[in-house]
């Protein structure tokens, strides 16, 4: 009842520019069918996409006396998409991790003191596909300053520039748990997204270097990705 006598943009959700309606009016307009992918809107706000056919109806002279629209509910569809989408992605993240591991694993064997297992872990998370640069920082004695040793894949400048005692690195060396920032350039916090701007990175995790009871530094790891730090 609520329908009658309305047109078809009380289900307008606003998905859609008006270059989308556009194309829509003049394929009908002209004669011809239109089918395609509609996000609509129910009376309570919730969204459902459909797939809908648009066919113009014409009298005996051809002239178009109405439009019948079908509509083919497919929002679990689209559902099921984004999340086999999210596995994909996920597998993806995965195997690129794994395999940025082996040359890292097998570099770390033949590395005989700690300044080239430093060298080596900075070198090879730089050279993976999975991450764009990385540094370590080892134990100065204070839980504020674990100034970068060694780095890899970005310029002096940017690790200059590193407070490895702010709040990410700093809950990751208390808790001895790894710290992951998803969005930089989103963050409240200045100055780490502005140099998330300056320098191409999307997050940034924190990793606590451990060995039994004492923690000897921390790495930072960057990647051109947001959310590159899932569990």
């Amino acid at each position: 009842a609520d329908a009658i006598g309305r047109t078809p943009r009380i289900l307008n959700s606003g998905e859609h520019d008006e270059e989308f309606f556009a194309d829509l009016w003049s394929t009908i307009e002209s004669g011809d069918v239109w089918t395609g992918e509609v996000t609509n809107e129910r009376q309570s706000g919730e969204r459902y996409v459909v797939n809908q056919t648009i066919a113009p109806i014409t009298d005996e002279n051809g002239t178009i006396e109405r439009y019948v629209a079908v509509n083919d509910d497919i929002t679990e569809q689209k559902r099921r998409e984004r999340t086999v989408r999210r596995q994909r992605n996920s597998l993806e993240r995965i195997k690129q991790i794994i395999e940025s591991l082996r040359p890292i694993n097998r570099a770390l064997t033949r590395a005989d003191t700690r300044t080239e297992i430093t060298r080596v872990l900075c070198e090879q998370l730089a050279a993976s596909d999975a991450y764009l640069f990385a540094w370590v920082g080892t134990d100065t004695g204070s839980t504020d300053d674990r100034s970068p040793q060694e780095w890899a894949g970005v310029e002096d400048s940017f690790v200059e520039g590193v407070d490895a005692g702010d709040d990410l690195f700093r809950q990751a060396l208390t808790t001895e748990e790894v710290q992951a920032s998803q969005e930089v350039p989103t963050d409240p916090g200045g100055r780490r997204r502005d140099r998330a701007i300056e320098y191409g990175f999307q997050s940034v995790a924190a990793v606590p270097v451990t060995y039994r009871e004492s923690v000897l530094g921390v790495i930072g790891v960057y990647s051109a990705r947001p959310d590159a730090f899932d569990r």
